[in-house]
């Protein structure tokens, strides 16, 4: 499911009118008789798609009526297009979520051939669109990606970017993205921690030995996160560092309980002698 957002960015304009070529629905056009009945917007997308007429379809992507804009991305999507990528692009800056929503799901059926748009998007003014263009990032998988992934995941736009290059690292995996996510469970906000720890519970084995380093930080808070996380991840290898890591930590505590043990047996041989 694709998460709704609004991250701090500068927003990205949307037109919220139809260009004057296009002819506006119900309205009736010249040589047609007055009380004629026109398509509704859905009735024209549906015989657009039928035909395939694309650019008639990311025209619709501007139609006043939301739903018509919802149902435009839409039926791009199931058509496959690369060269309607810029056109969707675009559409995941709308101001109605569910806009956003319907440009990133047809996106992530186009697929690879988004990829090089969707980067370039976060790389620009981001605004609205960045939480959208890394969930279809991740939803692709494509490596290509993982670099924009991992400068999300650090984003100080809002928590919602982070969050969203976080889940989407989840998803494209590899150690460069696990090393990201481990980074991410210091992060200032406890829903990207969260997100974080997660995703790395369920890349599962991979994750271990980079928490497991964790797990000798200096700060205790990072430490206790680490546990966490390794805690749910069901492993051997994740039990075995959490136990090793336990260990380490009575070793000290052991060695100084014998130390004292034998200086008051020392102290109680030198009062009986």
């Amino acid at each position: 499911m694709i998460h709704s957002s609004n991250p701090g960015r500068e927003t990205v304009p949307h037109s919220t009118t139809l260009p004057n070529q296009r002819r506006q629905a119900g309205a009736c056009q010249p040589g047609e008789p007055r009380g004629v009945e026109r398509n509704t917007p859905m009735e024209q997308i549906a015989r657009l798609l039928e035909v395939k007429d694309i650019d008639e379809l990311e025209t619709m992507l501007e139609a006043d009526e939301q739903e018509a804009r919802v149902e435009a991305a839409h039926a791009l999507g199931r058509l496959r297009r690369s060269q309607t990528v810029p056109a969707l692009v675009s559409a995941m800056g709308d101001a109605e979520v569910r806009v956003r929503q319907a440009a990133a799901q047809a996106l992530t059926r186009i697929g690879e051939p988004a990829v090089t748009a969707l980067v370039a998007a976060l790389e620009g003014t981001g605004g609205r669109l960045a939480p959208y263009a890394l969930w279809t990032l991740g939803e692709i998988g494509s490596p290509a990606a993982l670099d924009a992934l991992v400068r999300g995941a650090s984003d100080s736009s809002g928590w919602r970017v982070r969050w969203s290059a976080i889940e989407s690292l989840g998803d494209v995996g590899g150690e460069k993205a696990i090393q990201a996510l481990v980074e991410a469970l210091g992060d200032r906000d406890h829903r990207v921690r969260s997100k974080a720890s997660e995703r790395l519970q369920r890349i599962g084995e991979p994750a271990v030995k980079p928490l497991a380093y964790l797990l000798r930080h200096s700060d205790r808070v990072t430490r206790s996160r680490a546990r966490k996380t390794l805690v749910g991840i069901d492993a051997p290898a994740a039990l075995a560092e959490l136990q090793r890591a336990q260990l380490s930590t009575w070793i000290p505590v052991g060695v100084m309980i014998i130390g004292l043990l034998l200086i008051i047996l020392w102290l109680g041989s030198m009062i009986v002698s």
